[in-house]
């Protein structure tokens, strides 16, 4: 019997089952992660066919921008775990970096671990699960912890990666340089969902800061755009 094999996959479903509050989560945030890694199939192959046919290039930037949008309508609901994972990765990723290789880098991953320790916390306990589990909260208590937790994150994230591509060697340039659009585009959909109509005004009514369609117009020419960039700064 392999045991080994069966405390892994206990901890693995404890691990999705625990801070999520239904099987409708659990499988909504398994594909919307999912979803996410297609846009980097197509920016790959954009990446892979430059100074190639341009066929290839428009279909490349097709296949992002439709992925970012499949990624933007699961809702902001359900983006708010899948932002958190997100740049939960990003400090566990500065902090590995630091510890098995510059120890100068944990300068910087410990301080950008902990101020994205602080936004999880903010996003999951006062956000996503009385959001989720239907509780009676205050629209404007929620929008004013969303703003400060995108602000936040999004000026540790820029600060952080700046910080670690000037200490870091090449090959730390080169990860930031190649990798900042990711970063990029995950925000700019966190964003999209919480202003648009798959937002705030689906929980709580009303109309939208970016209504549609504006706000897919919004997400597809993010996506277009920062497809190109991608491309531009492929290694």
């Amino acid at each position: 019997m392999p045991g080994l094999g069966l405390l892994v996959a206990l901890a693995l479903g404890l691990a999705f089952m625990v801070p999520l509050p239904s099987w409708y989560a659990i499988g909504g945030y398994a594909v919307l992660t999912t979803l996410l890694t297609y846009v980097t199939g197509g920016t790959a192959l954009g990446a892979f066919s430059r100074g190639g046919r341009t066929v290839v290039k428009v279909v490349g930037a097709l296949g992002a921008m439709a992925a970012a949008l499949l990624a933007y309508w699961a809702g902001m609901t359900l983006m708010i775990p899948v932002f958190m994972t997100f740049i939960s990765g990003i400090a566990a990723y500065l902090l590995i970096r630091g510890v098995t290789g510059q120890r100068g880098l944990l300068a910087i991953g410990v301080p950008y671990a902990a101020a994205i320790a602080f936004v999880d916390y903010v996003l999951a306990v006062n956000v996503f699960y009385p959001i989720s589990s239907g509780l009676t909260t205050s629209a404007q208590e929620v929008t004013a912890l969303i703003t400060i937790s995108l602000a936040l994150s999004a000026a540790e994230t820029v600060v952080a990666l700046t910080a670690y591509a000037l200490i870091g060697g090449p090959e730390e340039r080169k990860a930031v340089r190649s990798g900042a659009w990711f970063v990029a585009l995950a925000f700019l959909i966190f964003l999209i969902d919480v202003i648009g109509p798959y937002g705030l005004s689906s929980v709580y009514g009303g109309g939208p800061l970016l209504p549609f369609p504006y706000d897919l117009v919004a997400v597809a020419a993010g996506a277009v755009i920062l497809y190109v960039v991608a491309v531009l700064t492929a290694p």
